[in-house]
């Protein structure tokens, strides 16, 4: 039986620095590092109120680990990473071994909106803001609705537009939704054109709840 272990929030937020962002982004995948202290207050979160220990954990679009890996540190039953980039998922596997935790990850390559039915309580993603694909966070976002998970968290492009659709959305797969927090998003140059030190995106922070039990 998996148990929670005592830990701060600041200690959350020094573990995830440790694993490291992607060495070749691909633009079109959107591949930006989720910051440290974004992964810790989501999972601060899911821990506070239930939602990791001893939990069944997906990650859609986990990239190299960050929130599945440290899910699975703080006690979650099982957590199965999903990904279409291999490099991604070679790193996430190298430090999920460093964490201790690869006996309850899962390595999944598999393009998202292909993922089949699988029986989840837990959905945590930082899905592509939809600059060169428009609205494919949406996609990721549907697919966990699809999952029917008990609870879901979700990183989103502060945009009027998008939130109503995410609203809208949620509503009608039997979702309630509460934004829990709205603040900016840095990300370094790591591409070619990015000529900024740093570029801020504004985000909300999205917490899903299912309204009736399957």
């Amino acid at each position: 039986m998996v148990k929670a272990i005592r830990i701060r929030k600041i200690d959350i937020e020094k573990i995830v620095e440790k694993i490291p962002r992607h060495p070749k982004p691909n633009i079109k995948l959107e591949q930006y590092v989720t910051p440290s202290s974004i992964v810790a207050e989501i999972l601060w979160e899911a821990l506070l109120t239930g939602n990791i220990v001893g939990r069944k954990i997906l990650d859609l679009g986990c990239g190299t680990g960050r929130f599945a890996l440290i899910a699975a540190f703080l006690g979650a039953k099982h957590v199965t990473c999903l990904d279409v980039d291999v490099l991604s998922l070679n790193i996430a596997k190298t430090y999920a071994r460093r964490l201790r935790v690869d006996n309850r990850v899962d390595f999944v390559q598999v393009w998202i909106p292909q993922v089949h039915v699988m029986k989840v309580d837990t959905i945590i993603q930082n899905p592509p803001f939809g600059v060169w694909r428009r609205h494919a966070d949406l996609i990721f976002l549907s697919k966990a609705f699809n999952l029917k998970p008990k609870t879901i968290y979700s990183i989103h492009k502060a945009n009027p537009e998008s939130r109503k659709i995410i609203f809208n959305e949620a509503r009608k797969n039997g979702y309630t939704v509460k934004t829990l927090s709205r603040k900016r998003f840095i990300i370094p140059p790591f591409m070619k054109h990015h000529y900024k030190k740093k570029h801020y995106v504004l985000i909300e922070i999205f917490k899903f709840e299912r309204e009736t039990e399957i």
